[in-house]
């Protein structure tokens, strides 16, 4: 009889799994990038909202100089 040897074709070294690796650094990649991008897009809504509290707080900051302006000079003339 012949001899009868196995072959088995599992990978040697850590060279073997590169495809797999990359692929997967790949993957780990986009889903990081998603998370940044999804993140970014609550900061940028949070900072418009900030934004439109500071201007009201401006308009009724002046409106409030003002009229102590106006409040002086009437008590001054009076």
């Amino acid at each position: 009889m012949f001899p009868f040897h196995v072959v088995l074709d599992q990978p040697r070294t850590w060279l073997d799994y590169l495809p797999c690796v990359t692929a997967l650094a790949a993957l780990t990649t986009v889903v990081v990038a998603i998370c940044i991008a999804r993140n970014q897009s609550e900061m940028q809504k949070e900072q418009v909202k900030l934004q439109t509290m500071q201007l009201d707080l401006q308009a009724r900051e002046l409106k409030k100089d003002l009229f102590d302006r106006r409040f002086a000079v009437f008590t001054a003339v009076d």
